[in-house]
Parts: C-alpha cells; sequence; structure tokens
C-alpha cells in the first residue's frame, strides 16, 4: 500500500527532526499496515525525485588591506628560518601594527605553498669546500669516470638497542610505548669498502677502541690490500674521506710504501660517497633484526654484508653520475637524495 495518502503527516513529522522510528509508531496508531520499511522507502524516494539543492558557496575570509605586508614577513621569516613558529610570525606583524589570528597566517601560509616536512640534518659545507666539490665534479664529467676501479670505503658505528621512532599502542596505555634504554649501549665500530666487484672484508672492532693512524693502517693491510690485489690486481683505487687517521703524516707514508693508489676525493663529501648508502641500509637492517647483545650484533651485520653482491653494490656506485651533475646543479652545495 502506497504512503502517499500519509505525506501530509509524514513530512511535517520528518522536518520537525523525528526519526523514521517515531513516525512509524505514530502512523501504526492510525493504520497497522504500515511498516518501519515502508516508510524509510517512502522518505528515501521523495527525497530521490527532488533537484539537489545549490550549495551556496562559502565566504572567503578577506585579508586586511596589509596583505602584501603581511605576505612578505612571513615569506622572510620562512627565509631566514625554515622552523619559525606562528608565534614569533605574529610578533613581527604585531610590531607593524597588524593584528591577524594564527589561523589566518596559516591559510595564507599553505596559500603560498609552504607545506609542514621533516626536518632532514645534513652535514656542513664550508664556501672554500664548495669550490673544491665543484672542480671535482666537474672534473670527474669530463674525465668521463666511471668509476669501474674505485673502492669506496668508510668507518661507522652500529649499536645495540631498538631506536624505533614511532608504535602502536591503544589508548591511555602510556607505559605501552616506554622502552628502556641503556645509558651507553655496547657498540661496534665498522670499515668497510664497496666496489663494482663487490665488497671488501669488513673489519669490526670494539667500541671503546679509537680509530688512530696505526689503527687505521692495520685495516688497510688487512682488508683492503688482499682485495685490492686479488680482484683488481693492484690497479684499484682506494677512496677514503680527509678523517684525520686517513690524511696524517703516518698514514701517508705507509699508503706510499704499499704503493696505494688514491682518488683526491672533495673534504665534506660524504653526500658523494656510495658507501654512505651501504651504512644507512646496514643500520636499517640491524633495527629490524634488534640484536640484543654484541654477540647478536656482530652476528647481525655479518648477515648483512655477505649479502652484498657485485651486483648490489654496482646499482650503489650508479648513483655516482647523477650525484655530480646535482653538486654542479647546486654549486657545490648540499644535494638531494632520490631519483
Amino acid at each position: 500500500m502506497s504512503l502517499v495518502r500519509y505525506s501530509n503527516v509524514i513530512h511535517p513529522m520528518h522536518r520537525a527532526g523525528m526519526s523514521i522510528s517515531r513516525i512509524h509508531r505514530r502512523l501504526q496508531s492510525m493504520d497497522p499496515s504500515v511498516t518501519y520499511y515502508k516508510v524509510q522507502k517512502f522518505l528515501k524516494d521523495h527525497y530521490a525525485c527532488q533537484s539537489p539543492r545549490k550549495r551556496t558557496p562559502y565566504p572567503t575570509r578577506k585579508f586586511c588591506s596589509d596583505f602584501p605586508v603581511i605576505r612578505r614577513i612571513l615569506e622572510d621569516c620562512y627565509s631566514a628560518d625554515s622552523s619559525v613558529t606562528i608565534a614569533v610570525i605574529l610578533k613581527r606583524l604585531k610590531e607593524r601594527n597588524i593584528v591577524i589570528s594564527p589561523s589566518q597566517v596559516r591559510r595564507l601560509r599553505e596559500k603560498l605553498g609552504y607545506r609542514k616536512a621533516p626536518t632532514k640534518y645534513c652535514h656542513i659545507i664550508r664556501d672554500t669546500n664548495k669550490e673544491k666539490r665543484l672542480q671535482f665534479c666537474t672534473r670527474m664529467i669530463e674525465n668521463h669516470e666511471d668509476f669501474s676501479q674505485c673502492i669506496f670505503t668508510d668507518e661507522t658505528t652500529v649499536q645495540v638497542g631498538c631506536a624505533t621512532k614511532h608504535c602502536f599502542v591503544k589508548q591511555n596505555d602510556y607505559f605501552a610505548r616506554l622502552r628502556s634504554r641503556a645509558k651507553h649501549p655496547a657498540k661496534i665500530h665498522l670499515w668497510g669498502g664497496i666496489s663494482m666487484r663487490g665488497p671488501t672484508e669488513l673489519a669490526m672492532f670494539a667500541g671503546e677502541i679509537r680509530m688512530d693512524s696505526q689503527k687505521y693502517c692495520e685495516i688497510i693491510e688487512r682488508c683492503y690490500m688482499p682485495f685490492a690485489t686479488t680482484i683488481y690486481n693492484g690497479y684499484g683505487v682506494l677512496v677514503q674521506d680527509n678523517a684525520p687517521a686517513h690524511k696524517s703524516a703516518y698514514t701517508t707514508a705507509r699508503m706510499k710504501t704499499l704503493k696505494i693508489k688514491l682518488l683526491d676525493w672533495p673534504p665534506e663529501s660524504p653526500d658523494l660517497n656510495p658507501i654512505e648508502l651501504v651504512w644507512g641500509s646496514l643500520k636499517s637492517f640491524v633495527r629490524k633484526q634488534n640484536p640484543r647483545t654484541v654477540e647478536e650484533l656482530r652476528k647481525t651485520v655479518a648477515v648483512f654484508w655477505k649479502s652484498l653482491t657485485p651486483a648490489v653494490c654496482t646499482n650503489y656506485i650508479m648513483g655516482m653520475q647523477k650525484k655530480l651533475y646535482r653538486v654542479i646543479k647546486n654549486e657545490g652545495g648540499h644535494i638531494y637524495e632520490g631519483r
């Protein structure tokens, strides 16, 4: 049975905010054959037949007449310090007798193209070293260097203990997100190298041992020399940074005695060395495995190092060409990682 004859009853009740259940109960007192689903379908069909009402556009809130001044102050603040807070911006505006709300600053900031992004810290590059980086990259491109003979080496440190940034806990469960961490966690130092023909032997030594010139030369003789002699027949080129232990008089003399060929590497340029990407992958692997003792940490590092095949190492090194052009484009400054 159609409910059209009850439309003059149903519509006023529905417009008054009554639920379908209440309308149904009222109609049953008039006609027991009326069901809940009939009322629901009647209202649904009724509103479906009506043309949708045009939504009135939300009136945009206009900024004050000092909009150009506000924009200039906001851009100056973020150019000087990308981490500046809205409170500082409002204070700067107040000094110019301009009073607006924080929400207006947020909307203007978004309109100007500023987006919140995680801060990524990088090394310092002084102006003198920017020029050296620029000259190095230009020379490598002009010489059509493919780095096929280079063995990229470096040191790093890994430690016991998980350092995850996020965790998932239930609401109001404060203690679930707590993680115990030692004040001085056990750690080990690593030295290693990669080339297009695979990785060198990995040197691991205790965290309390200091890397000096003598220790560094011992590692070079034990881990680098056999690899360069066997795999490259003595024609490999050692790539190392400008750490004090690498450039001391003792190390320089020892390198000459061992007849090691060196690539003149620009200072303050860890972003150019592909071994840094390997260390990043290694530390990510260690975090996932979450070793609890130094012995477990050593085994975890050894497992990762065995996974470095010549193909994997080549992929890391092939990215050098892209980095050279990016350094030149940025006039020796920082480069961004990615494709």
